[in-house]
């Protein structure tokens, strides 16, 4: 669903990102805004999508594979076992992601090709034998029903295997 509101002029813009003062003046982003229905059931018309530049390392001591990976599902952004942060607080699935390789080694995982967030999608790189190797993918988000891109970032992974 894509909210509009008229601006000063009375032309419709589409409501991207709205900000609202707080009881001290301060400025705040909102992240969700409801509407109520005729049946006086509240109904979502806002959320906010919350990408953000993530970097993802992995070291192994002793020599071994070390194995760095991004994932994201339709919630969270999250890399070697860790949660990072949640992107989506709805879980909604109706988004899609799409990766491409902006530097580095080649990741394993689907590059260029636009993937629901309805199933965890991950990238990986590994280095073994003391070596190190890195990427930096762009990341982008859209609304599966739109097309419209909602989000973009940089998902940076690092791997090193150290020999001790």
């Amino acid at each position: 669903m894509r909210a509009f509101i008229r601006d000063s002029g009375g032309i419709a813009r589409q409501w991207k990102r709205f900000f609202d003062r707080d009881s001290g003046g301060v400025a705040r982003a909102i992240r969700r805004a409801f509407l109520r229905d005729s049946g006086g059931v509240a109904r979502l018309i806002y959320q906010a999508i919350n990408l953000q530049n993530t970097s993802f390392t992995k070291i192994t001591i002793g020599g071994g594979t070390a194995t760095c990976t991004a994932n994201i599902d339709a919630s969270t952004v999250f890399g070697s076992g860790e949660t990072t942060y949640t992107w989506n607080p709805s879980g909604s699935t109706n988004y899609e992601v799409e990766a491409s390789l902006a530097s580095g080694t080649m990741p394993t995982g689907t590059l260029n090709t636009w993937l629901s967030v309805g199933t965890t999608r991950s990238w990986s790189i590994s280095a073994s034998g003391g070596g190190s190797t890195s990427c930096s993918l762009t990341m982008q988000i859209r609304d599966a029903t739109t097309l419209q891109i909602v989000a973009t970032a940089t998902f940076s992974l690092d791997a090193e295997s150290v020999i001790n």
